[in-house]
């Protein structure tokens, strides 16, 4: 399978035997010491609805995995959290970037635009999404896309459990 990214290529991972993502080498928070907490976004960041995300930044390439929290049904956007690459401007931790996921049952696909801001003494990535999802004909095409905002923290903003158990 594969997800693609407007200007970025992404491949979903293969699985490792449990079936879920292996991301143990990613950093869980940013150093926090950053005098610009925008400047690496490296770290697990969590929803208002209770998704997780987690970046690890190097330079302006940014990797990482998406885990929704919020499915039509269960397993509908899969198993295994898709893999995300994404850039951000040279110089610009305050610039804007983007991120696509093409949902496992391939029947929907998520567009995020995002701006990193510092609110208080915290980062929080701001977003803009567009859900696309596969209708059966023209009749039905009205209700193909939902346009929505996440604000994204490095604290949990939920009382939901950890996504896919390593996300």
């Amino acid at each position: 399978m594969r997800l693609c990214l407007l200007l970025f290529v992404t491949v979903a991972s293969a699985s490792p035997a449990n079936g879920q993502a292996d991301v143990s080498d990613a950093p869980s928070m940013s150093n926090g010491t950053d005098a610009n907490p925008c400047e690496d976004i490296t770290g697990l960041w969590y929803n208002n609805l209770g998704s997780q995300m987690t970046l690890v930044q190097n330079g302006t390439i940014i990797t990482g995995f998406y885990g929704t929290a919020v499915e039509s049904t269960e397993g509908a956007a899969g198993y295994v959290p898709p893999e995300l690459l994404m850039s951000r401007p040279v110089g610009n931790p305050h610039g804007t970037f983007a991120w696509i996921v093409i949902w496992s049952n391939g029947r929907s696909t998520t567009a995020w635009t995002a701006q990193c801001v510092i609110c208080g003494d915290h980062a929080e990535l701001h977003t803009t999404w567009l859900l696309r999802t596969k209708v059966d004909g023209c009749d039905d095409r009205w209700k193909a896309t939902r346009v929505g905002e996440d604000t994204f923290t490095r604290y949990s903003q939920t009382e939901i459990e950890p996504l896919h158990g390593n996300l």
